[in-house]
């Protein structure tokens, strides 16, 4: 059960709209771009720029996340699948949340980008409730 709820927040947190210019895209697409970016050119994290700047960090924080999460479905001991799990979703969580975090009265691209990640919001969630279930 727990090993499905991780599958579907991994999909969840793929299918995230990314809008931006005069087309969308989802967080699967920004994950595969944005690793060779980061290696080529570095990064630079500031919250103050526009949505369109934060791409590069999110893409890349959010694909380390789903790898890590992925570890997690192989890994054989209990503790470490834990500790993987829980690093794996606070990853994507700081993607999505340096994703969202912005001026919403201002540009609605955030808001869009944040009410498609509800399902991965509410999924995070049930993996670690069942995570925390399964422990005890």
């Amino acid at each position: 059960m727990v090993k499905k709820a991780k599958i579907l927040t991994i999909i969840f947190h793929s299918i995230i709209v990314i809008a931006a210019g005069h087309g969308m895209g989802i967080m699967l697409m920004l994950d595969l771009v944005s690793i060779p970016s980061i290696i080529k050119n570095g990064f630079e994290l500031n919250l103050t720029n526009e949505y369109e700047s934060r791409f590069l960090i999110t893409g890349s924080i959010s694909m380390i996340g789903k790898i890590v999460l992925i570890v997690s479905l192989f890994s054989k001991s209990i503790l470490i699948k834990n500790i993987l799990v829980i690093q794996g979703i606070i990853l994507l969580l700081i993607s999505f949340g340096v994703l969202t975090i912005g001026d919403w009265f201002y540009e609605s691209l955030f808001i869009i980008s944040f009410c498609s990640g509800i399902p991965f919001l509410m999924y995070s969630g049930r993996v670690t409730y069942l995570m925390i279930k399964q422990n005890k």
